[in-house]
């Protein structure tokens, strides 16, 4: 996997003010908890970053074009995806109880040391969120035979020959006889 590193020096950044980041990650793939998936574009993104005292608030734009499998067929489909970076960069609490309390509410807060943030992983959750459950290459796919596997999207009338003789009809006929014994088998139970 292509390294990504958006590492911000925010020491310059005056009280009240704003530093405007823009540009394109050639990556070569994402890491996702499922997946390893390529990147078929550059990851853009165009962030802001505030201060307010000693706080810094992220915000920006991220998008990339991801390859990723239809759910039915398995064709790669260009995903374009683009998503929203927000995130809150506080110093750590001196009172940490009193703090903790005040931040519950509070969502991507992160808490920082040094005066160089590392804004990739905010960048990289960014186009993470947006992938949707469900992808797939047309809205009308067929998908795979479940027997055979064959894609049915290349197939104008498929007739599964695996399909045909597993079908449920021979299954329990084949089961048939078991079923009568049990029955008798009970039958003679109940009789004495």
């Amino acid at each position: 996997m292509s390294e990504f590193i958006l590492a911000v020096d925010v020491s310059k950044i005056p009280d009240g003010g704003t530093l405007e980041i823009e540009g394109d990650a050639s990556l070569s793939e994402i890491e996702t908890p499922t997946a390893t998936l390529p990147l078929r574009a550059p990851l853009s993104y165009k962030i802001r970053l505030s201060r307010n005292k000693e706080d810094f608030f992220l915000f920006g734009t991220v998008s990339t074009v991801l390859e990723y499998p239809c759910a039915r067929c398995l064709e790669s489909v260009d995903l374009a995806v683009s998503g929203q970076v927000e995130a809150t960069y506080k110093k750590p609490p001196k009172r940490a109880v009193e703090e903790e309390i005040e931040l519950e509410d509070l969502e991507n807060v992160i808490y920082y040391e040094a005066l160089t943030l590392d804004l990739s992983e905010r960048v990289i959750e960014a186009i993470l969120v947006e992938i949707p459950i469900k992808v797939l290459c047309k809205e009308e796919c067929k998908g795979l035979c479940p027997y055979c596997g064959v894609d049915l999207n290349q197939v104008a009338e498929h007739h599964c020959e695996i399909e045909a003789s597993v079908s449920p009809g021979r299954l329990f006929n084949a089961l048939k006889p078991f079923a009568t014994e049990d029955r008798d088998t009970n039958d003679n139970k109940n009789d004495r």
